[in-house]
């Protein structure tokens, strides 16, 4: 094989030669000779922004006539990745890829297509030229997913060495366990500015790698497991550093190194508990110019690493201060905090007409003082149930509403999500799993003014919240594992009596909401009146009926009452589907 490579090498001397010689002045000799960067390293975004200027039509012919090479082209064979010897026929399909982990994993997803030796990839790119073959890395782009089970952290120390060590000011350093990441491929086109509308009609192919670490453009990540110790860490972050200093800089492996391993030396922390700006973002893409592998790991891995006992870990300001609330709800939190361990939002007493003050609940986000405080109460009731270290702002709370009580973290706020609350149950305080499998609790809340009935009460439920219900209802595995709640908190005007008002779980039992499709204007049925049938078919027919009888008796009751029209914000964000935790990694 080596001797195969050497006899590539000798070719791509040979059309360079040819150049040089015949093509000056020219177009060809510009952009291979003189737009190649002289000292960046393969892989680098110099490095790929050459191979991929040399990767046209024109220059290819141009290649082949001034190479005498077109004459030759069926006797010539390219080497594989498996190392088959084939030639490049019109109905066969060869691309070069500088990463090997990428081809294996592409391999692994049976793309129908052959991989270039990367060794040969890598050296001969005026072979590649002149033969048509193109790279991987030109055709497709990179999708970085960021799931709430895999939150990263804001790692600010080893933050601010990379910006000094790499004069970068943009610089992020971040940690998680993983990176859920895939390819975008298409098979007719190149997906640049004018095709990124097009990116979904190509097949996404995931990777399934053990990357030390992931360099998205300005974010860097370290891919860190909760047991790993802390030199571990400093060795994945020299790894990064070397790597960023030697593909951007264009600084020489070993000295690369050395300059990382000695400016990594002076951090002290290696953990974090702060959230990235890119946690819970959904998805990004990237090209390949703005991506990073890992050089020679393995190598830096070899490093003897002595870290003294005085490392510390970056503490989140969410779980250790609470200055962090703004000024004119600090004295609602601490009533809340008193009043929510009075509660218990599985012990409703239920509420007689004798009761009823006012029949508006109305939606969280625009009734902006109610709506404010129902999720403020009810934020604080979860951080009583599990805990104000598991259940923070940025990790549980999505709604905009948020940023009333804690406006420093503007991070993972969503309104389009069709819930304000989200909650892995994993001690089942809301609701039972099956087995070993634990639920993740979505949360949507409503407010009132006055004090809730069942019967008179109206709200309304926004086409984003019925349709995330409605997706879990209608999907037998996501019932598994997700549950949607209506949360009603009365009395929201008055922090000595504002309570629970009622708790159900929606997804369970969807048809407890009298629902107005026109209006989205709902009221909850009393248990007392939903006796519904095991069969499918007389249930819907038992539960229309309900409904229409529900709205004869409502128009007759209410002709001179009226509840306020809430538009929402939800109703007005981009409806997309929601994708769980769970299911946001590859299968």
């Amino acid at each position: 094989m080596e001797i195969i490579i050497s006899l590539y090498q000798y070719l791509e001397e040979f059309i360079l030669k040819c150049v040089k010689k015949n093509a000056t002045n020219t177009d060809l000799y510009k952009t291979a000779v003189i737009n190649k960067h002289s000292t960046a390293f393969c892989g680098s975004r110099e490095d790929l922004a050459w191979r991929f200027s040399l990767t046209c039509d024109s220059l290819s012919q141009e290649l082949q006539k001034l190479t005498s090479i077109q004459s030759q082209r069926k006797k010539i064979r390219f080497v594989t990745f498996n190392r088959q010897i084939i030639s490049k026929e019109i109905d066969t399909t060869i691309y070069a890829c500088l990463e090997i982990k990428i081809i294996q994993n592409l391999s692994r997803d049976s793309l129908q297509c052959y991989f270039m030796l990367p060794s040969i990839a890598r050296t001969c790119p005026l072979i590649l030229a002149t033969f048509g073959i193109d790279y991987i890395e030109r055709k497709g782009k990179i999708e970085w997913l960021h799931g709430h089970n895999n939150p990263e952290t804001y790692l600010n120390e080893l933050t601010q060495i990379f910006r000094a060590t790499l004069d970068d000011k943009d610089l992020e350093v971040v940690s998680a366990v993983y990176a859920t990441v895939g390819l975008f491929l298409p098979d007719s086109f190149v997906i640049d500015s004018t095709t990124e509308n097009r990116i979904k009609e190509s097949k996404r192919y995931w990777f399934d790698s053990n990357y030390p670490f992931w360099v998205f453009n300005n974010i860097i990540l370290l891919c860190n497991e909760q047991q790993d110790k802390d030199a571990s860490r400093e060795i994945r972050a020299i790894s990064t550093l070397t790597t960023l200093l030697h593909k951007r800089k264009h600084i020489p492996f070993e000295e690369a190194k050395s300059i990382a391993q000695k400016n990594i030396s002076k951090c002290k922390a290696f953990r974090s508990e702060n959230m990235a700006s890119v946690t819970c973002t959904g998805a990004t893409i990237y090209s390949f110019t703005d991506m990073l592998f890992p050089t020679d790991h393995n190598y830096v891995e070899s490093i003897i690493i002595s870290i003294g006992k005085n490392t510390t870990i970056e503490k989140d300001i969410e779980k250790t201060t609470r200055s962090v609330i703004a000024a004119d709800r600090i004295a609602e939190d601490q009533i809340y905090r008193h009043r929510v361990k009075t509660q218990d939002h599985s012990q409703r007493s239920r509420k007689t007409i004798n009761d009823w003050k006012d029949p508006s609940i109305v939606d969280g986000i625009e009734q902006m003082r109610i709506g404010q405080n129902a999720e403020h109460f009810f934020f604080v009731y979860l951080q009583n149930l599990y805990g104000s270290a598991d259940v923070t702002p940025t990790k549980n709370w999505r709604s905009s509403s948020r940023l009333t009580t804690y406006p420093k973290y503007r991070q993972t706020v969503d309104d389009s999500t069709g819930f304000d609350f989200e909650l892995h149950d994993t001690r089942q305080l809301f609701v039972r799993g099956s087995g070993s499998t634990t639920k993740l609790c979505y949360f949507e809340v409503k407010g009132t003014s006055g004090s809730f009935n069942e019967t008179h009460s109206r709200f309304y439920i926004s086409q984003n919240e019925l349709y995330m219900c409605q997706s879990i209802v209608d999907d037998s595995q996501r019932r598994e594992h997700e549950a949607y709640f209506i949360v009603v908190i009365e009395n929201c005007l008055d922090a000595e009596k504002i309570a629970f008002g009622t708790v159900f779980n929606w997804s369970d039992n969807f048809h407890k909401l009298d629902r107005s499709p026109e209006t989205y204007r709902c009221r909850i049925i009393s248990s007392s009146l939903t006796n519904v049938s095991n069969s499918k078919k007389e249930e819907t027919r038992d539960y229309n009926n309900d409904q229409q009888q529900q709205r004869m008796k409502t128009n007759k009751r209410y002709g001179n009452s009226t509840t306020q029209n809430v538009s929402t914000k939800k109703d007005d964000a981009a409806s997309r589907p929601y994708v769980p935790p769970y299911r946001r990694n590859p299968d």
